[in-house]
């Protein structure tokens, strides 16, 4: 038999196909994972490209403070987002107004961005100035952008125009590769930090944008620069017939009098005082006869007008009657319950005729308030709780006319609804066992969701931050933060009606400079346990300066014999009353005396502790009543009743101040009648 070896014809075409099957299918499935990771990759670039796009945006819509607005050209086939902001250059304390535009080129399918520096033309119109960078690239192939700005809030601008405040942005950016075959879209929900409007006019948004004031600030000095103190409104004195050196300070460090622009006037017509300009060196020469109580001084960057300080100084000397001033002094500040004092300074006024002044209180829309006692020296509010009205601010005014004089002078603050609660130093330890006073301890009622878990809920974030009256932050003020202890006391706690409160300590640090004075908003975000909406409570609280307000009097002949005592009033702003009780005393003072005697014979001042909290029908009050003595000292040893009726004390003079800063006093002048 013969044997044979090899494929047969069948067997090698079975072989072919088998391959031919299996090489076929290892290719189509090669294929298909290559396009499974070609699409993959695509679409990961494609959401990479979107989200990076929309983070960009976010950082610059988020910390905005003036105006946005949404603009939709189609004979430019572009959709932009315009922004209006202003911040405070570190340098030179000036306000930089910005415009920021994020583009969308609808046929190019690119959104990009740009910076402008505006200023104003100098007749209340902003326009563009320079160029900080145009055109940055955000992202490429972009097939929809849309921005959301129907969350709004209405609210009124200075005027009382109705304005539109925008509260989130939804932006909505649709993306896909450059082939097409891959998209992604993403819609996040963006929480604005400041107040912003609804609008696109910069005229408008410029001038609601509250500015930081103490950038710029007036100092005074009768000696040189070394011995300069800041202007206290209505407190600095200046005397007829004296010069006196001005310095415009930006931080309190540097002097910027050669940037600035100098104004002087007077509160009524005409004066004979000049303020004389010569580069660094500005001096006032009050005049010898000058007819006004006050003296307005300004001080205007020369390239920024609306950048200014203005200081308003007491003239003295003389012995003519005045109504000087009054000044309303927050105290009790309850949210919706605040209580203000009202003060008249008078000059060689009577008992008698201090006692004829006529207190008038007014407020800027009574609709917000109940109704109040309008004729009296204090001030009661009761403001209408109303969610719509929630942050809104009306004004107070307070009016003093004198018959005596026939003079009227008066005093404005603004009170914001919701907040306004009064932050004072030396508010810390009342005795109670947890070293918390009662005064610092604050709340927000939760809506009563029904029984069980339902009305339960967990804190997830709160904070602190240094804002204006209006609530927007101030970074430059950051530093503040750490003077202050914000304390959840563990959060939520229940009431016996079944709802809920969370409640929250806040107070200051007693190192924190007592010269400040701004507003700090509190935020506390929150969710129900049965529900994933997010919820934000936020309350804005007044952080007062440290402030001293002297009282002169008048009285009759001083008695003459030793450790006699001389009674003096003062009032005290930012610091808690109750403070006076602590050791050692946070406020001194320095006595002189103005006399005639004998030779030989002086009269030494005696300092006596502690001071007294007056006129305390209310907690809070404080009005203070202080003493100081003198000893007659008498050098050739000679007997009181042999040199008291030769000893005339013309006045006395008390200097208070502040211990911690000497630069934050005021005088309490006596002038004694001795005919």
């Amino acid at each position: 038999m013969k044997s044979n070896k090899g494929f047969t014809l069948v067997e090698l075409l079975i072989t072919v196909t088998i391959l031919a099957i299996v090489i076929i299918s290892a290719a189509a499935f090669m294929l298909t994972g290559s396009r499974s990771f070609a699409k993959g990759s695509a679409d990961s670039g494609v959401q990479s490209e979107a989200e990076l796009a929309v983070n960009q945006i976010e950082d610059l819509v988020i910390d905005v403070n003036g105006g946005v607005n949404y603009v939709v050209d189609d004979s430019a086939d572009t959709e932009s987002l315009v922004m209006y902001h202003v911040e405070t250059d570190e340098t030179s304390g000036l306000s930089v107004y910005k415009k920021r535009d994020v583009v969308w080129d609808r046929d190019k399918k690119k959104i990009s961005n740009s910076e402008w520096i505006v200023k104003d033309d100098g007749s209340g119109t902003f326009v563009t100035d320079s160029t900080i960078y145009t055109n940055q690239l955000l992202a490429e192939n972009v097939t929809a952008f849309n921005v959301d700005l129907s969350d709004v809030i209405k609210d009124t601008d200075k005027d009382g125009n109705e304005i539109d405040i925008v509260r989130s942005v939804v932006i909505r950016v649709d993306c896909v590769d450059g082939s097409g075959k891959a998209s992604y879209a993403t819609t996040p929900l963006i929480t604005l930090r400041n107040r912003m409007m609804l609008s696109g006019d910069p005229d408008k948004i410029f001038t609601e944008i509250p500015t930081p004031d103490d950038t710029l600030a007036l100092y005074i000095s009768g000696s040189g620069m070394e011995g300069a103190v800041p202007i206290r409104d209505r407190v600095t004195t200046v005397e007829r017939g004296k010069m006196y050196n001005l310095y415009a300070m930006v931080s309190a460090s540097t002097n910027v009098n050669s940037l600035c622009d100098w104004e002087l006037a007077g509160e009524d017509s005409g004066h004979n005082s000049n303020l004389n300009a010569n580069g660094v060196f500005i001096t006032l020469d009050v005049g010898t006869a000058e007819p006004n109580n006050y003296l307005i001084i300004t001080a205007k960057y020369k390239d920024n007008p609306a950048k200014k300080a203005v200081g308003i100084v007491k003239v003295i000397g003389g012995t003519d009657k005045s109504l000087d001033s009054c000044k309303i002094l927050p105290y009790d500040m309850k949210p919706y319950n605040p209580y203000y004092q009202g003060r008249a300074f008078t000059t060689n006024f009577s008992d008698e005729e201090k006692a004829e002044l006529q207190f008038t209180w007014s407020v800027s829309d009574p609709s917000k308030v109940e109704s109040f006692t309008e004729h009296n020296r204090d001030l009661t509010l009761k403001v209408i709780e109303n969610e719509a009205d929630m942050g809104k601010i009306f004004s107070i005014t307070l009016r003093v006319y004198s018959p005596t004089t026939n003079q009227e002078v008066f005093d404005t603050i603004d009170y914001l609804i919701g907040g306004d609660s009064l932050l004072e130093r030396g508010k810390r330890d009342d005795g109670q066992p947890n070293g918390y006073h009662r005064d610092n301890w604050y709340y927000f009622d939760l809506p009563d969701r029904g029984q069980g878990n339902k009305n339960f809920c967990e804190i997830v974030d709160y904070g602190i931050y240094v804002c204006d009256i209006h609530g927007n932050r101030i970074s430059s003020k950051d530093y503040l933060i750490p003077y202050f202890l914000l304390n959840m006391n563990g959060g939520v706690m229940s009431p016996l009606n079944g709802g809920q409160r969370i409640t929250y300590y806040l107070t200051i640090m007693e190192d924190m400079p007592p010269e400040e004075e701004f507003y700090i908003k509190v935020y506390i975000k929150f969710q129900f346990r049965e529900d994933d909406t997010p919820w934000t409570y936020e309350r804005i609280h007044f952080v007062s300066g440290v402030h001293l307000y002297g009282e002169n009097a008048t009285r009759g002949k001083a008695n003459f014999y030793n450790d006699a005592d001389v009674t003096f009033f003062y009032e005290v702003i930012g610091y808690y009353s109750l403070a006076w009780d602590n050791t050692p005393y946070v406020f001194d003072y320095d006595v002189v005396f103005d006399y005639d005697a004998p030779a030989g014979v002086t009269i030494e001042p005696k300092i006596n502790v502690p001071h007294t909290v007056v006129d305390g029908n209310k907690e809070g009050s404080k009005r203070i009543k202080g003493t100081v003595s003198y000893n007659v000292i008498d050098q050739f040893g000679r007997q009181g009743w042999e040199i008291y009726d030769k000893i005339t004390i013309k006045s006395a003079t008390i200097k208070v101040y502040m211990k911690q800063n000497p630069s934050i006093y005021t005088y309490c002048n006596i002038t004694y009648q001795n005919d």
